[in-house]
This record gives structure tokens, sequence and C-alpha cells, in this order.
């Protein structure tokens, strides 16, 4: 199931669009523009973005922080459907623009197609975003909540293999035969286990009950794109290569 963002100037003006884009499936937080301390918290784990604005000079400028902290899709919902103002709100960071009347499947059908078409422009480059955890495979860099983790050499080999290889079991012996790269010794069993203790501490809100990092007892570990409290089947999208 997505999640989306709805940040509004007038809370009068977003009902509508808010019962049906929740009726289409979709899960969502909505706070007010300004409140910038309030949706910070949640554009982490956002699919996409739309901002419902009609003031042109704010809405633009708040286009411009949602684009900083996050590059997934933003849909600009607005009364105004003049050329310039289109253009200002592209320039400023937005992905699609539409003004009133806004037909509902349309709307549903744009959110869709944007969410899909950036998870495939950003699978061939190892980026991951799961339920606040990001991954940079390219750059090395991994974040949570927004927050750049720092992980060791191993740490970071490790969480790699393992979520380009999602809800597989990978063995221990699998594991330091990729990020050790030699001979197994008799303390290999240990060696791994330390170092995904040390992972999940890093990046688990609950290193005891963990979300992504699962252990498969008498087997190894497996990399979880679908949440336990979540059927496999309500999740769209997340691959990761």
């Amino acid at each position: 199931m997505y999640q989306v963002l709805l940040l509004y100037e007038n809370q009068e003006d977003i009902a509508m669009v808010r019962d049906y884009v929740m009726l289409g499936g979709f899960r969502m937080e909505v706070f007010g523009m300004k409140d910038i301390c309030a949706w910070r918290e949640f554009i982490y784990n956002t699919d996409i973005v739309l901002l419902y604005g009609e003031k042109m000079e704010e809405s633009c400028e708040v286009c411009r922080q949602v684009r900083f902290f996050t590059p997934v899709p933003i849909i600009i919902l607005s009364e105004n459907g003049e050329e310039w103002n289109k253009i200002r709100m592209f320039r400023s960071g937005a992905d699609d623009y539409l003004a009133e009347p806004i037909q509902q499947g349309e709307l549903l059908a744009r959110m869709k197609v944007r969410i899909e078409r950036f998870r495939r422009l950003t699978k061939p480059l190892g980026y991951l975003n799961l339920d606040g955890l990001t991954i940079d495979a390219l750059a090395r860099r991994v974040f949570r909540d927004g927050a750049e983790l720092q992980l060791r050499g191993r740490e970071m080999d490790i969480l790699l293999y393992l979520a380009q290889h999602p809800d597989q079991v990978i063995t221990k012996q699998e594991l330091h035969e990729v990020v050790w790269k030699d001979n197994l010794g008799d303390g290999y069993y240990n060696n791994v286990a330390v170092q995904v203790k040390r992972l999940r501490e890093k990046i688990e809100r609950d290193p005891d009950n963990p979300r992504f990092i699962v252990t498969v007892w008498g087997s190894g570990y497996r990399f979880e794109l679908h949440s336990s409290e979540r059927k496999e089947t309500d999740y769209e999208g997340g691959d990761f290569i």
C-alpha cells in the first residue's frame, strides 16, 4: 500500500481529495504546508507528495523544501491552471500539476504512474526507500528517518547483499564468503552474527524485534520487504537491485 503525504494551504479545500485518495487504497498523512516540523517526520516514509495550495509564492517555497528532503514524486493540486504557474511549480521541483476540477480517477492514475515510474528509474541505481530506511547503494549511504547512519565497511556490505536478495534466506556461510572473501574458519559463524547484531542496532528501530533483517533459525537471515504487520499482497514495489 502506497503512503501519501498531503500538504494543504486551506484545510477546508482538501476533504474531497483526502477521502477519495484514501478510498483509492492509499495510506495518508495530512499536514498544513507551513508546519514543516510536523511533516518532515513523515517525509522519509512517503511514496508521493500532494501539495494543495493557491498562493504561488508559498507553494513554490514549500515545493522546494519538499524536494530538498526527498526525491519522491510531487504532484501539485490547484485552482489555478495558468501556464506560467505550472512552469514555476515545475521549476521548483514538482513532477506533475492538476488544476481544478480534479477528476478522481485521473488523480489516482497519475499518482500510481508517478510512483511506479520513480521506482523503475531508481531501481538500477540501487535505491530503496522502505519504512523510513533509505539505502543508496551507488553512493554507499544509508539513512534512518532522514538521518545518515555511519556503517562500517562490512556492515554496509552485509546490508547491501541482503537488500539485493530481498525475501530470500541467506545463510551465514554465504554471507561470510561474499563479505569476508576468504576461506571459512572456525569462527565464521560468530563473525557474521556479531556484524549483523551491530547492523541491526543501527538500522532497526527495535533491534530485538527487527523489521528488516530477520533471523531464520537454523538457516541464516532474510531481508524483508514486507512488514510482518501487513500481508505480502498489500505491498507494491520497493524492488532493489
